[in-house]
């Protein structure tokens, strides 16, 4: 058992792919912001970071914080609506841009 601080986040889950949701503000806050692929999604102040390449990134950002995480799981029968949200690097893209 961990004695670090533990972030709590959902690991959605669909078919044969996951996202992890996590606030938008935890990717300034571990110097991830300009890191995130096209393959994950955002919406409403939360990013469902992809589970290979992007939720790596972040777990190990985590972890060299000096924190620990949790994932509740969610899961769904059929395709999940993050699929419908714009992808991360779009939005990051026309952030930056503005």
């Amino acid at each position: 058992m961990s004695n670090h601080p533990i972030l709590l986040r959902v690991q959605h889950h669909e078919n044969n792919h996951s996202w992890i949701e996590v606030p938008i503000g935890d990717l300034r806050r571990f110097g991830l912001a300009d890191q995130i692929s096209y393959f994950s999604y955002v919406g409403n102040g939360v990013v469902f970071l992809e589970e290979e390449l992007d939720a790596f990134l972040y777990k190990r950002a985590v972890e060299e914080a000096g924190l620990a995480l949790s994932f509740t799981p969610k899961y769904y029968p059929a395709e999940a609506f993050i699929r419908s949200l714009p992808r991360y690097r779009q939005q990051f893209q026309h952030a930056n841009n503005t």
